[in-house]
């Protein structure tokens, strides 16, 4: 499912309260009744949230399953919750690492003749790493 879905299934949902199914649209309401695009209608259809009452080469009519009602009326009555950030913190040996797991693959690569470029040309020594980064000119 993606992010807008439930928004497109609410909107649904209200238009089949809003309208009388049975008499208005017995072989189901349009994309045009809806205002969705096709192919985001069969998408929903293909998950099983609608189902295809009637088909022929210049209609389609869709109809809200027992799935996409539930997840409609399931949305609306969930409050929403806030969004709590958190703090990320990075550790102090963070490039240290880094050269410590890539070198190897690097001096690998460049083994087999492939030149790679480089930001920064960072010798292997892990215990004079922040003194010895250099930057390339």
């Amino acid at each position: 499912m993606k992010e807008g879905d439930i928004e497109l299934l609410n909107e649904i949902a209200r238009f089949e309260d809003s309208h009388d199914i049975e008499k208005e649209f017995k072989i189901g309401w349009s994309w045009r009744h809806v205002r969705i695009w096709p192919a985001t209608l069969n998408r929903l259809f293909k998950d099983g949230y609608l189902d295809n009452v009637f088909k022929s080469n210049s209609y389609t009519g869709y109809r809200l399953t027992e799935l996409g009602k539930a997840v409609a009326t399931q949305k609306e009555t969930q409050p929403t919750e806030t969004l709590q950030l958190q703090k990320l913190s990075l550790p102090d040996d963070i490039f240290g690492q880094f050269c410590q797991r890539m070198c190897p693959f690097l001096c690998q690569f460049a083994g087999q003749g492939l030149k790679l470029k480089l930001k920064w040309a960072v010798p292997y020594d892990r215990q004079n790493f922040r003194a010895n980064l250099q930057p390339m000119i």
